[in-house]
């Protein structure tokens, strides 16, 4: 099919505005979309038939830790296969620049693998963005704050001195001109977890400064919900910053009390017409990393010390006895008989089993068999995987219900289904769309189709400043998915979350067909988007 010129002919297109869907013709030229209207007849143009299918703006996955990945698998078929046409990078503080050699970036980074044979040959955030090329999506980057902090100092556990915060401070505004599109927080994380509001707020004042988006995983989404989000929201106050709240649902053991406090203070902030956007993703169990199941003290500093104290007895029994409490923040209600193993750099083995049962098989108490499961791993310990009970159904179709709540995956982009895709790291990576469309669209109708594909496209594209991307209208970028409606289907499953989903027809990423009848082409139009 030519990428030249195209018209998408007689499909029901849902433009992505929130508005009633209509029947029409989609003609794309150039990269971009020429004209939409009831009919369109060029005889030059190749034909492309959406007869029974829905027409949408291409998806726009505003939370993912592709950073790593989508240099080792460019394809980015995960994504690409369910409608994807843009991912966010940088997300929850955690990224891959700047990268500064006395400072390992891969601790402050998600989803890392040496088998991928990717060499940390950049430095600078622009020369990260360099090495994005010839990909079948486009690409967006927030810049991570741990990764900023790292760079300055470590993982040191205080706050910067005023030399330090300037550092800081020069190393993000230089990374916003070179492409970033805004700064991202993790603060449940080392080292962001360890930065107070005025930090935040200054560097956020920053990104104010280029219009940039301030994306933060707040510092606690339980006990005290309420008190995080307004932090949050406080950041964009004091900056003047667009702030955007990242996989909003409560943990399912949060009081109600906080829950309420916390989207009373959303709601309030969107009543104030402030700029405040929020996301989720759509499935109640959620990634993480087994080392968050430790206690800070053990995991925190460098890698070398991380494994000397795994490997200490005292240490190891101060571990034990922290796992018999159960009270860390992932598995508090549910304990770890909900806890899978999702992703591991030396036993494919483990992959998808629960830690009671690894831990029986090898007669070992979880404890010990995490312990030892972080120390195989070495140097990688964080990327060990896990998944976790995210939130309750009924706390997620509550922020789903939200009209400021965009969808995202919280994944990353991969190739590869079942025991061929190297790197699964959670259900959403490979359907988080597809779902959407299927369980909460079609069968449970929480939100309509018209509703749901403003969340997938046009919302994210607003919260992150992309003027010309998220709508199909004319002069926007060709960024289109084509699905058949009653037959899209997230084939995902609780033991399998490496499985392309199906009824995602047609994906066109600026202009230029990346999935064809369902398979993907080869081709690699993708682009790295920046303000």
């Amino acid at each position: 099919m030519s990428a030249e010129r195209t018209i998408i002919r007689g499909g029901t297109v849902v433009d992505g505005s929130g508005g009633p869907a209509f029947g029409g013709d989609v003609l794309v030229e150039g990269g971009r979309i020429k004209a939409i209207a009831p009919s369109i007849a060029l005889e030059d143009a190749s034909v492309l038939d959406a007869t029974s299918c829905i027409v949408a703006p291409g998806f726009i996955d505003i939370h993912s830790h592709a950073d790593f990945t989508v240099l080792a698998f460019p394809s980015a078929e995960s994504a690409v296969r369910q409608g994807v046409t843009t991912i966010v990078n940088g997300n929850c503080g955690g990224g891959v620049a700047p990268a500064l050699p006395k400072n390992d970036v891969r601790r402050v980074a998600f989803a890392y693998n040496p088998r991928w044979g990717l060499e940390i040959s950049w430095r600078s955030f622009g020369e990260y963005l360099a090495h994005i090329r010839n990909v079948a999506i486009n690409v967006a980057t927030l810049v991570p704050h741990g990764a900023i902090r790292n760079a300055v100092m470590g993982l040191e556990a205080r706050p910067p001195d005023g030399s330090e915060l300037k550092a800081m401070k020069a190393l993000l505004d230089e990374s916003l001109e070179a492409g970033g599109i805004g700064m991202s927080t993790g603060l449940e994380y080392q080292p962001g977890c360890y930065a107070d509001l005025g930090e935040i707020a200054e560097l956020a004042a920053i990104v104010a400064a280029r219009d940039g988006l301030y994306a933060t995983h707040m510092r606690n989404r339980a006990e005290s919900f309420g008190a995080a989000t307004r932090e949050a929201l406080e950041v964009g106050l004091r900056s003047g910053a667009r702030v955007q709240l990242s996989h909003v649902a409560p943990r399912p053991y949060a009081p109600e009390s906080e829950v309420r406090s916390a989207f009373d203070a959303i709601e309030e902030a969107v009543a104030d017409k402030r700029p405040v956007w929020v996301d989720t993703f759509p499935e109640t169990w959620g990634p993480g990393n087994l080392a968050d199941l430790f206690p800070s003290a053990v995991t925190q500093g460098v890698a070398r010390d991380v494994l000397m104290r795994l490997r200490d007895s005292h240490v190891r029994r101060e571990i034990q006895a922290y796992f018999d409490a159960k009270q860390n923040f992932l598995i508090r209600g549910d304990g770890y008989e909900n806890v899978y193993i999702s992703s591991t750099p030396t036993s494919y083995e483990a992959v998808g089993r629960s830690l009671p049962d690894l831990a029986a098989e090898n007669k070992k108490t979880v404890a010990e068999w995490a312990c030892d499961a972080l120390l195989e791993a070495g140097d990688l310990f964080m990327s060990v995987g896990i998944r976790h009970v995210y939130a309750t159904e009924n706390d997620l179709r509550a922020v789903l219900k939200m009209p400021c709540c965009s969808l995202g995956s919280d994944g990353i982009v991969i190739a590869g289904e079942d025991r061929d895709c190297p790197y699964p790291w959670n259900a959403s990576t490979y359907g988080y769309a597809p779902r959407t469309l299927e369980y909460y669209v079609r069968e449970e109708g929480v939100i309509s189709l018209e509703e749901s594909i403003r969340r997938l496209s046009a919302l994210p594209a607003e919260a992150l400043g992309l003027s010309d991307r998220g709508l199909l209208r004319e002069g926007a970028w060709a960024d289109v998915v084509v699905f058949e409606p009653e037959n899209v289907h997230d084939r995902t499953t609780p033991t399998c979350a490496a499985r392309y989903p199906s009824g995602v027809r047609d994906v066109l990423v600026n202009g230029t067909p990346v999935v064809f009848e369902g398979r993907t082409t080869g081709a690699t139009p993708g682009r790295v988007l920046t303000r």
